[in-house]
């Protein structure tokens, strides 16, 4: 991978989830919730999600009592659902 343009794709989102912190609204993507029907179908317990962006959909797993790892680019969105992760008491799901 060129490493000058993953350099500018962690810039973007990390331009765009600090000025925009809901830039892509508080509820879950209807993946996400399609997903979610799909895991309890199937029992699945623990995921990684890649690309949390703002957590949205991460959030919305682990209060569905799915384990998440969760991983981005950007060391905002990280910082973030962290944030989330502690204020919402999903810390036990969320990594």
């Amino acid at each position: 991978m060129d490493q000058k343009k993953l350099d500018q794709q962690s810039q973007h989102w990390e331009t765009n989830f600090s000025s925009k912190p809901e830039m892509f609204g508080l509820e879950p993507s209807i993946p996400a919730v399609k997903a979610t029907k799909f895991f309890k179908e199937k029992n699945i317990k623990n995921i990684i999600e890649l690309g949390v962006g703002l957590g949205r959909d991460t959030v919305y797993f682990a209060q569905n009592s799915i384990r998440v790892q969760a991983i981005d680019y950007s060391k905002t969105a990280i910082k973030n659902i962290t944030n989330k992760a502690e204020k919402l008491n999903l810390t036990e799901f969320i990594k």
